[in-house]
C-alpha cells in the first residue's frame, strides 16, 4: 500500500517508503493497494486498454488463478477470439467458462495444477529459464 502519487520505482524505494510513519507519507485520504477489490469495477484504464487492442494482436490468453467468478473481470474471456489457457487447480465449468469442452471451446486448453509449479513447468520444457530469472 503506498499513498505517494507515483508507484515506488524499485523494490528498494518500496521497502524505504513501507518504513516511513505514515505523517510523513503524501496522504489525502484513505490508503487504498493498487488492486480492485471483490465487487470493485475494473478500473476505465483497462478497459480502455483492452478495447484499443485489435483483436488480430492478441495471440493467446493465459488465465491464472482464478475461479472466473466475478464480473466484469470474467467477461474477458468471451471477448477475446484467441487461443486460451487455463492454469488453475480446477476448471472454471460451474462458473459458465468451461475449458475442458472441446466441441464447444475448441480453442480453450486446462493445465490443472498450482500456478508456480506449471509455470515453472512450462518454462522448463520450453528452454526459458534464462529469460524468467
Amino acid at each position: 500500500m503506498y499513498c505517494e502519487t507515483e508507484p515506488p520505482k524499485n523494490k528498494e524505494e518500496a521497502e524505504a517508503r513501507a518504513k516511513l510513519p505514515a505523517s510523513q507519507r503524501k496522504c489525502d485520504g484513505p490508503v487504498k493497494p493498487d488492486i480492485t477489490f471483490f465487487g470493485e469495477g475494473l478500473p476505465e484504464r483497462f478497459m480502455d486498454i483492452f478495447e484499443s487492442l485489435p483483436e488480430q494482436k492478441i495471440d493467446l490468453m493465459i488465465v491464472i488463478g482464478t475461479a472466473l467468478a466475478v464480473n466484469p473481470f470474467c467477461q474477458v474471456v468471451n471477448m477475446v477470439k484467441c487461443p486460451q489457457v487455463l492454469i488453475n487447480m480446477d476448471n472454471t465449468a460451474t462458473a459458465g467458462f468451461d475449458f475442458l469442452d472441446p466441441e464447444n471451446h475448441p480453442m480453450r486448453i486446462f493445465l490443472q495444477g498450482k500456478c508456480d509449479e506449471t509455470i515453472a513447468n512450462i518454462v522448463n520444457h520450453c528452454g526459458w529459464e534464462q529469460e524468467l530469472n
